[in-house]
């Protein structure tokens, strides 16, 4: 009995030697095409990370790595902040800074880099602005924590940011945040007022319908927005409802 579960073990484990040196092992296989695709994701995000110099005129780019700015040089403004987001960023940054300002009661506004990983303080500066205190420690922190959700889904972002301000309307946040799901580009447009609020995020979705200025319509379309319809934004942006009732019924309020 002993000399037959020995030859069965030692089989089993010739088997597997053979199997691993032909690639048999449907685990070992599986690792690397993932591993594969992760590196063909990275490189498809970060190609479009680098290329809106080459559709803004007047800018140059400002940063590097994985945080970029686009400055206009005429007008001295931020035409967009994109970033590279994966795996090595915590969120603790502007996380800890949300936790800071809820300590200090007696702000009403507070200057702030608006969704800004980078902590680079020269280019931060470029990126604040004066918004309500009620915004960032509601809707904002919402939004920044539905971000990390939807990272640790798709394990590479690219986001891109920009805030619109016209002289007859409140300062407004674009956001376009793009991610691959199976080398399938998946991507979502936000337009959300600088103010606190009750509505939910999936309100603020730029949809083909919506109302857009020629300023939006020009930014979406060289990101290559694509207009995701109801159902594919909610198979692709999933949004916790208990987040969007603590807001409302706690952070709003903090």
């Amino acid at each position: 009995m002993r000399k037959l579960i020995l030859i069965i073990f030692i089989g089993l484990a010739g088997f597997i030697i053979y199997a691993k040196n032909r690639f048999f092992i449907p685990f070992a296989s599986s690792s690397k095409e993932a591993l594969k695709e992760d590196v063909k994701i990275n490189h498809l995000l970060l190609e479009e990370l680098y290329q809106d110099e080459k559709v803004y005129n007047n800018t140059i780019l400002l940063g590097g790595g994985s945080s970029v700015i686009l400055f206009d040089t005429i007008a001295h403004t931020v035409v967009c902040h994109d970033q590279f987001v994966n795996d090595s960023k915590t969120f603790s940054i502007i996380s800890s800074e949300i936790v800071q300002t809820r300590k200090n009661k007696k702000l009403d506004t507070l200057e702030v880099a608006l969704l800004d990983f980078s902590n680079h303080s020269t280019y931060s500066s470029l990126l604040k602005e004066n918004i309500n205190r009620g915004f960032y420690l509601g809707v904002y922190r919402e939004l920044l924590e539905s971000i990390e959700y939807w990272q640790k889904n798709y394990k590479n972002l690219l986001i891109s940011t920009r805030v619109l301000k016209t002289p007859d309307a409140k300062p407004e946040l674009l956001l376009l945040i793009k991610g691959y799901n199976k080398s399938k580009k998946v991507d979502l447009a936000m337009l959300i007022p600088l103010m606190p609020t009750n509505q939910h995020l999936y309100e603020f979705v730029i949809s083909k319908s919506s109302r857009k200025s020629d300023e939006i319509i020009s930014f979406l379309n060289k990101h290559n927005y694509s207009y995701p319809d109801n159902r594919t934004l909610k198979n692709n942006w999933k949004i916790d409802s208990k987040r969007f009732e603590l807001r409302n019924v706690k952070w709003n309020f903090d």
